[in-house]
């Protein structure tokens, strides 16, 4: 049980990675970054309301509490630590967001694929055919994670290399928690639930105070539909997850 899991991990790991490359062929022309950010921005919306949240609320109280200090923790660091940049000819073609709204990405979508690992795990322990619906579920939703890390990395002026590292380190997250089950259990703690709120704070922040703003000053509606594609995309992967577990 414990090989099937680890290899369920290591595939979700390949498809984050496979997210991140198709986010760099996007990133070629300035109009196909601006798609990609547009859609990471409705996917990271869809993660923080639709799953970090809920999750949070179930295993702490203050999740609400956590989800406002995590947002105002990326104001404060982006208004007074750290440049914050925008799209226009002001800036290098290349750096269109800040490296705090980046960083906090990647922190944040670590923590929630280290729980994808969990459930991996969880789902594998309690059958072969169970763990692998909750793998294909996980997988699925592990490539546009992929696609939205890649794609921040790169709008915040990050070489390609750096995208694609993104994409790896938050694929080991599903490892690790996939390993991590066998040592700590199914992860339904206070500690767990702290992260996932302040995790989605911060990402409730970058995607509706950042990067929805950012892309709307660009002409046309296609973005918009790019927004509302990331969200319809995360809804309907955790929809066909819930109904695999």
């Amino acid at each position: 049980m414990a090989a099937l899991a680890i290899l369920f991990g290591v595939l979700c790991l390949g498809a984050n990675v496979l997210g991140g490359a198709i986010a760099l062929r996007a990133s070629r022309s300035r109009k196909g970054m601006a798609y990609a950010v547009a859609a990471g921005a409705g996917f990271m919306l869809a993660v923080a309301l639709l799953e970090m949240l809920p999750q949070g609320l179930a295993r702490t109280p203050h999740a609400p509490l956590l989800a406002l200090v995590g947002y105002g923790l990326i104001h404060l660091c982006e208004h007074v630590f750290t440049p914050h940049f925008h799209f226009g000819e002001e800036v290098h073609a290349e750096a269109v967001i800040g490296t705090t709204a980046s960083m906090a990405a990647l922190a944040g979508l670590m923590a929630h694929s280290f729980v994808d690992g969990l459930s991996v795990a969880g789902g594998v322990a309690s059958g072969p055919l169970l763990g692998m619906m909750v793998f294909l579920g996980v997988a699925l939703h592990s490539i546009p994670a992929g696609f939205t890390m890649g794609s921040m990395m790169l709008a915040a002026g990050q070489p390609g290399r750096t995208a694609i590292l993104s994409s790896l380190l938050i694929g080991g997250a599903t490892v690790i928690g996939a390993c991590s089950i066998f040592v700590i259990g199914t992860g339904d703690t206070a500690g767990v639930g702290m992260v996932l709120s302040l995790s989605a704070g911060s990402f409730i922040y970058i995607a509706a105070t950042d990067l929805i703003p950012l892309v709307n000053t660009l002409e046309g509606r296609h973005t918009t539909w790019a927004i509302l594609g990331g969200v319809g995309l995360f809804y309907g992967m955790s929809q066909a997850l819930e109904a695999f577990k």
